[in-house]
């Protein structure tokens, strides 16, 4: 059995996530400046967020089933979007595959008691062709549609690694019906200047408007530095209305990470803190997570 453990815990934050915001609903996390369109700095907001509670709900450890081929095999699942009942779609960061699952969850605790993968949903392009296993690593975030597709943020566009996207699929079959790019001449050209690996990781639906979220991880090139042990950093929240259009942009201040990574040598200069995950709730509100690589007290890896 392969282990579907993901790398940087990524399901289990977004399991983590949903929990908390189910508990939380209707809960904002404070106002931000929108973002200029191109390219200034956006200015982070220094009010106040609504100070939320998290309820830890445990760690439940789970095999994915083998695979006839590799490409469809679940592991690196980096998102999961709720369809209905127990039953869930993820998208792994290492395939271009989505995968339907079971998930039993406890009513009373949160905790996770059991995860039975259903099906492997190989992605199509809009020829209804496979798309290949060299081009399926950094898809990173999947929401459901009201029509049944499903849409998924991607931290590349096709063997592109310079400019994210976002994909809508069929649920059914996988076969891709738009595909949203950003070397355009709207607000999304922006993020062109993403950081390797630092795009679009994150991707919501606002359930009583429709409304999408997304965000870069790293900051942009324009925007600055990436966050160190004593400063933080800016990143982009983009909000697209429900037919994808992209109408607005804000700046979200990532946090310093707690220290240098010292030991082992070659590991210094990795520490790093980005945002991962975001969970659009009623009322308008977002749920934030960051993810940090960092040093502990003693400069070891954490």
């Amino acid at each position: 059995m392969v282990s579907s453990r993901m790398t940087r815990a990524r399901v289990r934050a977004t399991l983590a996530a949903l929990a908390a915001a189910a508990m939380i609903a209707g809960c904002g996390l404070g106002r931000r400046e929108p973002a200029a369109e191109a390219s200034p700095a956006p200015r982070p907001d220094t009010s106040p967020a609504v100070a939320i509670t998290l309820t830890p709900v445990g760690r439940f450890d789970f095999s994915a089933p083998r695979a006839a081929t590799p490409a469809i095999l679940a592991e690196e699942l980096s998102g999961i979007a709720w369809l209905e009942g127990d039953h869930y779609v993820a998208i792994g960061d290492e395939h271009a595959t989505m995968h339907r699952l079971e998930i039993e969850v406890d009513r009373e605790t949160g905790r996770i008691e059991r995860v039975h993968f259903e099906k492997a949903i190989p992605l199509l392009d809009e020829k209804g062709v496979a798309i290949p296993d060299s081009i399926g690593p950094d898809r990173e975030g999947i929401e459901v549609n009201p029509d049944g597709t499903v849409c998924i943020s991607n931290e590349r566009t096709g063997g592109d690694q310079g400019r994210p996207s976002i994909a809508c699929h069929r649920l059914d079959d996988g076969r891709m019906t738009r595909l949203i790019r950003t070397e355009g001449q709207d607000m999304l050209r922006v993020f062109s200047t993403e950081r390797l690996n630092g795009g679009f990781e994150t991707l919501t639906r606002r359930p009583d408007t429709g409304e999408i979220w997304t965000a870069n991880e790293m900051p942009l090139t324009i925007d600055g530095d990436p966050p160190t042990d004593t400063t933080g950093a800016v990143v982009r929240l983009q909000k697209l209305d429900r037919a994808l259009k992209p109408v607005a942009q804000y700046a979200y201040r990532l946090d310093s990470y707690p220290q240098k990574i010292t030991i082992p040598p070659k590991l210094r200069g990795y520490a790093v803190n980005g945002l991962s995950e975001m969970l659009a709730l009623p009322g308008g509100g977002l749920l934030a997570l960051e993810r940090t690589f960092a040093g502990d007290s003693s400069g070891l890896p954490n």
